[in-house]
């Protein structure tokens, strides 16, 4: 198995590759920098005649550029060991896959994940945010903000409300049209605004979910909401950028490509992803326990993944079609 099997990875994954080299006597490889620099990379090679990579994992919005220049293999025909082929040992009893054909990206992780509503905990006592709608309360008058939506930030979402049974392209059209809100067009203006107490109520971070998240980590007084936290049914899990992988096709090392699959997906080595994922990522696999994830981050028992929906593309543009509509109407 030579020259030794290359992964394109990002952080959080050393441990495993170091219990992969240990266990087989494989020497990995590892190329480290963002998801578009890693598959730019990977693209760049092959225009060159240069077939150096076995796998790919990243996060979710990475694998499009590598889905649309067609050299992603498919993972089915590549499994062959009895815990991982056998979907009943997988929660939902199924394999999850990212892409609309629900064949080239597997999903082995995910977590509990932020719904839209972020606040400020010296504004906003506990309770008082029982549902969206509560958002529209005129208490809140000129205290939500959200990004602009003609100008809104790559990251935001709007199918996650738009195709909610309780919010629906009523509660878009209520939100958008309402006096109270108040709209940015940046990141750290929706952050550090809710921070400062500028803003008491976030809707649909998006982008600013990192900034929130690395404010309150500071002790400011910011939270983002999570699935238990309303009565409102929208997506409540989310992979990271560690939980998802392709297979490359045209593997330098394809066996050993087979091999570390099989090896990663079992449930041995699914526990060691849940204890080597900072408490922030639970595996998929329904026989891997989550004691080592943070509460709050465990993922719901009757969760929804938006990203494993082969709909989930086009729910978004059905969406993102009314919201240009609905921009237009208002004069936004």
């Amino acid at each position: 198995m030579n020259p030794p099997p290359t992964w394109q990875r990002v952080e959080g994954l050393g441990q495993l590759l170091a219990a992969f080299e240990k266990e087989f006597g494989i020497k990995v490889q590892s190329s480290r920098g963002t998801g578009a620099a890693q598959s730019e990379r990977v693209l760049a090679e092959r225009r060159a005649g240069i077939y150096n990579s076995d796998i790919f994992i990243g996060g979710a919005a990475t694998f499009g550029t590598l889905l649309s220049a067609k050299v992603l293999d498919p993972i089915k025909p590549l499994l062959f060991h009895p815990e991982v082929v056998n979907q009943s040992l997988w929660k939902g009893r199924v394999h999850r896959y990212l892409d609309a054909a629900q064949e080239f990206v597997f999903i082995y992780g995910a977590r509990n994940a932020p719904i839209g509503i972020s606040i400020n905990t010296r504004l906003v006592r506990p309770g008082e945010i029982k549902s969206f709608w509560d958002l529209l309360n005129p208490k809140w008058k000129k205290k939500v903000v959200a990004y602009q939506p003609r100008t809104a930030q790559a990251g935001v979402t709007y199918s996650q409300v738009y195709w909610s049974k309780e919010l629906g392209p009523e509660f878009l059209r209520r939100i958008y049209s309402w006096e109270g809100i108040v709209f940015v067009t940046t990141t750290r203006e929706f952050a550090d605004g809710l921070a400062a107490g500028a803003y008491a109520i976030g809707f649909l971070e998006g982008p600013a979910q990192r900034e929130i998240r690395g404010l309150e980590i500071q002790g400011l007084p910011v939270k983002m909401f999570m699935g238990q936290d309303v009565g409102v049914k929208v997506p409540n899990a989310s992979p990271g950028g560690a939980s998802t992988f392709a297979a490359v096709h045209r593997a330098a090392n394809p066996n050993a490509q087979k091999l570390f699959i099989n090896w990663l997906l079992t449930k041995r080595v699914q526990l060691l992803f849940n204890r080597h994922g900072e408490g922030e990522y639970e595996s998929l696999r329904a026989d891997v326990p989550n004691d080592d994830v943070l509460p709050l981050y465990r993922i719901p028992k009757n969760f929804y993944l938006a990203e494993a929906d082969p709909e989930s593309q086009k729910k978004e543009e059905v969406a993102v079609k009314f919201i240009r509509k609905l921009i237009n109407e208002l004069g936004l």
